[in-house]
C-alpha cells in the first residue's frame, strides 16, 4: 500500500458505488490512487476516470494504479470541470462518482507545501495546483485589511477576524509575511491570550484558582473554567451573584427570582457558560 495517502473507508467506498461490469466510476480527488485502487480491484471489469489538481498526487496515483493499465485514466483538473473531463475522455455518463475532500497526510507533512503550521520554516505556499503562480504568501501579503477580515471571518469563522487582520498589516509594513511560523505568530499574537488554547488559558489565567475537580484554571467568582467546563462535575451555581439580590417574593412555582442586576449577571454567566460547553465539544 502506498504511503503517499491511505484510505480508511475502502471497503464502505466499494460497497456504496455498488459496481457493476462494465460500469464507469469518477474518482474527483484521486490523490495517491487508494481509492481507485480499491474500486479496480473490486471489479477489474470496471473503468476508472480521475481528476486531481495536485501533480504529484497525480505521479503517485498513476504509479499505484499501474497494474490496471488501459482501466483507468488520470487528468490534470479540478473535479467541478467534471463536463470538460468527460468530453475529452468521450464519456456520456457514469454509473457512480466519488469525491474525499480535503487534504492528505502527506500534503501536511511536506514542509514545502506550507500546509501545517506546526512547521515553522515553512513557506506561505499552500497551493493546491503548484503549477498556478498564486499561493498563500499572495494573499496574506497583497489583501487589504478589510479582505483579510473578511476571509477569516466568513470562510474561516473566526471571531477575531478583525484584530488579526490588523496583525498582519501591521506586521508587513516593516517587512512580508513568509513563512507559515511567521503567520501562526500573528494569528496568535490577535487572540486574546485565555482564547487561545486551553493550555494558553491556563498559563495567562490572572487568578490562581483551579476546579476543585479538573484542576483547570476557572473563574475565582463563578468557579467556572475560562475555556471549557470541568468535565467531572455539573456546572455549579454562580453563588456569588445571586446571594446578596434575590427577590423575597416567590415566583409562581414557589422559587425565587432573581431582580434587578442580580437577574443580568445570572443570564450572563449562563450564556458564557454554555458557550464554553459548546467549544469543550468541538475541541
Amino acid at each position: 500500500m502506498s504511503e503517499y495517502h491511505r484510505p480508511i473507508m475502502e471497503d464502505e467506498v466499494v460497497e456504496g458505488l455498488c459496481l457493476k461490469k462494465g460500469g464507469v466510476y469518477f474518482d474527483g480527488t484521486v490523490g495517491g490512487g487508494g481509492h481507485s485502487y480499491a474500486i479496480l480491484s473490486g471489479n477489474p471489469e470496471v473503468t476508472v476516470v480521475a481528476t486531481d489538481k495536485d501533480t504529484e498526487a497525480i505521479e503517485e496515483a498513476t504509479k499505484r494504479l499501474s497494474p490496471f493499465q488501459g482501466k483507468y485514466r488520470i487528468y490534470h483538473s479540478d473535479f467541478k470541470d467534471y463536463e470538460r473531463v468527460f468530453e475529452e475522455a468521450g464519456i456520456e455518463k457514469i454509473d457512480g462518482f466519488l469525491l474525499d475532500l480535503g487534504i492528505s497526510s502527506h500534503q501536511i507533512d511536506d514542509e514545502k507545501r506550507g500546509f501545517a503550521y506546526r512547521l515553522k520554516k515553512a513557506p506561505l505556499d499552500m497551493r493546491m495546483d503548484r503549477s498556478k503562480s498564486f499561493s498563500a504568501k499572495d494573499v496574506v501579503n497583497g489583501y487589504s485589511e478589510e479582505a483579510l477580515k473578511k476571509l477569516l471571518r466568513e470562510y474561516g469563522e473566526e471571531r477575531f477576524a478583525g484584530a488579526i487582520a490588523k496583525k498582519i498589516v501591521n506586521y508587513r509594513e516593516k517587512k512580508p509575511v513568509e513563512t507559515c511560523g511567521e503567520l501562526e505568530n500573528l494569528i496568535r499574537e490577535g487572540i486574546p491570550a485565555k482564547f487561545r488554547s486551553a493550555a494558553c488559558a491556563r498559563q495567562s489565567c490572572p487568578c490562581a484558582a483551579r476546579c476543585p475537580m479538573c484542576s483547570a484554571a476557572c473563574c475565582p467568582t463563578t468557579r467556572t473554567p475560562f475555556l471549557r467546563p470541568c468535565p467531572a462535575s455539573p456546572p455549579p451555581a454562580p453563588r456569588c451573584l445571586l446571594s446578596s439580590k434575590v427577590s423575597r417574593t416567590p415566583s409562581s412555582s414557589g422559587a425565587r427570582r432573581p431582580n434587578g442586576w442580580a437577574a443580568w449577571a445570572y443570564w450572563c454567566w449562563l450564556w458564557r457558560w454554555c458557550q464554553s460547553w459548546a467549544r469543550a465539544a468541538c475541541t
